[in-house]
């Protein structure tokens, strides 16, 4: 979160960064303003069941961040007609390069906001969401940071969403993954990647395929030699810091 933040402040005018990453534990995200006290267990009980926890600078519900890719996009906001427009570019790439491996994918139509309090993230898409087969595949946030926009989400390789439920205060028993009296899925938990592609392609692969979604969607000229590792040392500690400490991760 810190480094997504980090690039966000210190890109120069007119460039952007498309970057994927996965996370060394089991993490649980918060959206920016989404209630967490008294909805999750504490920092130190997370923990002790072996999850990281974080609060993200981008809006959205709870994410477990595990079995999956995340990917994060910096841009200039001038570089699209506004933060909607940005926002189904960015999604449309999602799109058009999971569909390169034969995920059979689309975007969700328009619905209503959900609040923050409403629940997992994976629960139901917003509008313009990456869905497959009805149901949840990619899960998306985005935020401007003075004339840039960062715009993050979770790609489902498997679905670990469901493990949320215990977790959650208001939530007795995990959400089924199938209805049986209706004898289909159930569009209250994601769909993952696993479910269509036999066999999973490596990590690598579906970077690469995504990847070149965005490159399609994207405006700019594309070069792969940035050096994601150095950036402004003093921006990227303090924003370490600030997402380090209980009074963000733990702000509601």
């Amino acid at each position: 979160m810190a480094r997504d933040d980090t690039l966000a402040r210190s890109c120069g005018p007119g460039e952007g960064v498309v970057r994927f990453y996965q996370w060394a534990l089991p993490t649980l995200s918060f959206g920016r303003n989404e209630p967490a006290v008294d909805h999750y267990p504490d920092e130190a009980s997370l923990r002790a069941q072996g999850y990281d926890v974080v609060r993200r600078p981008t809006g959205g519900r709870a994410v477990l961040h595990h079995r999956e890719l995340t990917y994060s996009v910096v841009a200039p906001i001038a570089a699209f007609d506004s933060l909607k427009a940005a926002y189904r570019a960015i999604n449309a790439g999602l799109v058009e390069g999971l569909a390169t491996l034969g995920v059979p994918v689309k975007s969700a139509p328009p619905a209503p906001a959900l609040p923050p309090d409403a629940g997992p993230c994976f629960q139901a898409p917003a509008e313009g969401e990456v869905m497959m087969q009805g149901r949840k595949l990619v899960g998306s946030a985005q935020v401007r940071i003075g004339e840039t926009l960062l715009q993050h989400g979770s790609i489902l390789i498997d679905d670990d969403q469901h493990l949320l439920d215990a977790l959650r205060a208001e939530q007795e028993a995990p959400i089924p993954e199938t209805i049986p009296a209706m004898g289909r899925l159930n569009p209250n938990r994601p769909a993952k990647l696993r479910d269509v592609l036999d066999p999973m392609p490596d990590v690598e692969t579906l970077i690469l395929a995504v990847e070149s979604g965005f490159r399609t969607s994207l405006p700019g000229d594309w070069r792969t030699d940035f050096d994601g590792g150095s950036l402004p040392s003093s921006t990227l500690a303090e924003r370490l810091a600030h997402y380090r400490a209980a009074e963000w991760t733990w702000r509601r």
